[in-house]
């Protein structure tokens, strides 16, 4: 991986979205897979997931010892969420329900007691992005609610790892949801007020989900845009979307839909020059991810092309933006 210490201006990968291991766990699958995105240009990271206790789909001890320990990392809680959220309707940070608002921060505190696991690899983890959930239904969830988890979550020490509310699509009356979780303006707000009171808490906007939630290609530039005037954007990660059936999924679905580039994709939203025109829109951020699926039927070769071709993208944006 290039050096982490410029790591502002390379990119994550969230490799987990199109790893083998989504389908099954095969070892040398998984290694060859890793090693390829390890070695792609302008590479600095990884964005990890965290569900069921572990920083890996299958085998975290296996992972940890392959991380490069330099490399940038951000832990994304989503899967955590969404798992727990499916589980338990009241689950999230946001939740207006007090027992679900309790468990959500619980199982931050697993998440936070597990960080020396993955620093004893890496010993720097960048950020740690959090979700406001449950599905922001009138009633279920509350900017006030997740202001009260944030603050107390931000009071543990987390060493030096930026606490980040990573934007999904909201709920919204019109059309069913991926996610649904709360606005970008109460995110904002209480991003904003936290911060006033010197609670170091931040925002990054998914690309795909903004566009998911607003039916707008242009909503993830505006979403970033909006972010950054606010002086809380901290991350942007470039995920797809598409109005239309991919070979990752379905019209709208949260599947990180990967760049129009390739004409399997076609659909895709996500261009070189909206990805480029939210890049300029956000400024400096402390990281930015690409983050694309693959379909269940790839073969490892498949999957390291499509994320080869989306980090050939990233590094299109950058040429557009310099």
């Amino acid at each position: 991986m290039a050096d982490g210490a410029h790591a502002s201006t390379g990119w994550l990968v969230g490799a987990y979205a199109a790893a083998p291991s989504r389908i099954g766990w095969d070892p040398d699958a998984e290694r060859r897979f890793l090693d390829a995105l390890g070695a792609l240009p302008g590479v600095v990271g990884l964005e990890l997931p965290w569900a069921h206790g572990a920083f890996h789909l299958r085998d975290e001890g296996w992972m940890l010892e392959r991380i490069p320990s330099d490399a940038q990392i951000v832990v994304t809680t989503a899967p955590d969420t969404s798992n727990r959220h499916r589980a338990s309707s009241t689950f999230g940070l946001a939740s207006t329900d007090e027992d679900g608002r309790r468990d959500a921060i619980e199982a931050t505190r697993a998440l936070h007691a597990a960080l020396p696991r993955l620093r004893a690899s890496v010993p720097v983890v960048s950020a740690v992005e959090l979700h406001g959930a449950p599905r922001a239904t009138p009633g279920a969830s509350s900017a006030s609610a997740l202001r009260e988890s944030l603050a107390e979550i931000a009071g543990w020490d987390w060493g030096g790892a930026r606490l980040v509310v990573e934007h999904c699509d909201a709920w919204v009356p019109t059309h069913a949801p991926a996610k649904g979780y709360l606005a970008l303006d109460d995110e904002l707000a209480v991003v904003h007020a936290l911060r006033d009171e010197g609670v170091l808490v931040g925002i990054s906007v998914n690309w795909g989900r903004s566009v998911i939630e607003q039916r707008d290609p242009d909503a993830g530039r505006a979403h970033a845009a909006l972010a950054a005037a606010r002086g809380v954007l901290d991350g942007i990660v470039l995920s797809g979307a598409a109005p239309v059936a991919t070979p990752v999924g379905g019209a709208w679905a949260d599947v990180h839909a990967p760049f129009a580039d390739d004409g399997a994709y076609a659909g895709s939203l996500l261009t070189v020059e909206r990805a480029a025109a939210t890049i300029e829109a956000a400024g400096h951020v402390a990281f930015r991810a690409v983050k694309v699926g693959a379909p269940s039927s790839a073969s490892v070769d498949e999957r390291i092309a499509v994320v080869a071709r989306a980090i050939a993208a990233a590094q299109g944006v950058d040429a557009l933006v310099r």
